[in-house]
């Protein structure tokens, strides 16, 4: 996301032009599990 007072410093954009699938949408949940760990392991280190 684009944002000249850096408004989205916390997001991301994701872009995805084939058919869903029942495949891509797996891959996308497990997309937001990484993520969540991470934020989570990050929060526990700051």
């Amino acid at each position: 996301m684009f944002s000249t007072r850096n408004a989205f410093s916390h997001y991301i954009r994701l872009n995805y032009s084939y058919p869903w699938t029942a495949q891509s949408e797996a891959a996308l949940q497990h997309l937001g599990t990484l993520v969540h760990d991470i934020d989570i392991h990050a929060r526990e280190h700051t």
